[in-house]
């Protein structure tokens, strides 16, 4: 039986980004073009991972590149998670998530289809997936523009209903949280409410 990982994760908090030091031995270094895509996902993602920092120094392990366009960007915080570790377990730490990262490679069948089912009207987003698809052999890319929906149809047994989407998203989302389910038992529970099942 395997034993179990040590979690060095000690705190999360959300800082100024102007307070976090860079490590001195961080082995990498972002070209512009690299910088212009994570712009690109923070702007219309948000932040899909807390920056790392040492709890013992108060350096950055991973993320100097983000905490560097927030401050010059003049976000007041970021996501940090603080994780103990001593100088030379930082350094290692720096090494390993660098070369970890380099050994992966690119599943082809599933980057076209993440590329061809973003929908996006952002011309920032799809140069990003035109140059993602470019750099990967024998992939095609179709991009598509996101169709701005104002109405949703809702066929319940004989009945049809022409719903607002807006309507329709946020009433879908209570029913969700109310009863933790998927479309099938959404299903349902529009249509207990409506009296057509018991």
């Amino acid at each position: 039986m395997a034993r179990s990982w040590t979690s060095r994760v000690t705190r999360s908090a959300s800082v100024a980004p102007s307070s976090l030091l860079d490590h001195p031995d961080n082995i990498v270094i972002h070209p512009p073009e690299q910088e212009e895509e994570m712009l690109t996902l923070l702007r219309t993602v948000g932040w899909a991972a807390p920056i790392l920092v040492s709890e013992t120094t108060g350096r950055i392990i991973d993320g100097h590149m983000r905490v560097s366009l927030a401050v010059r960007a003049g976000i007041p915080r970021v996501p940090v998670d603080y994780v103990a570790l001593s100088e030379e377990d930082e350094r290692k730490a720096l090494l390993y998530l660098r070369r970890s990262t380099q050994l992966a490679r690119i599943d082809p069948v599933n980057l076209e289809v993440i590329l061809n089912s973003i929908e996006t009207n952002d011309d920032e987003l799809a140069a990003m997936a035109r140059s993602f698809a470019a750099a990967t052999e024998g992939l095609k890319y179709s991009p598509k523009v996101r169709e701005i929906v104002e109405w949703q149809e809702v066929t319940i047994g004989p009945l049809t209903f022409l719903v607002r989407w807006a309507d329709y998203v946020q009433w879908r989302a209570m029913l969700r949280e109310a009863h933790f389910s998927r479309k099938p038992t959404v299903l349902f529970e529009i249509q207990r409410r409506l009296g057509l099942v018991a």
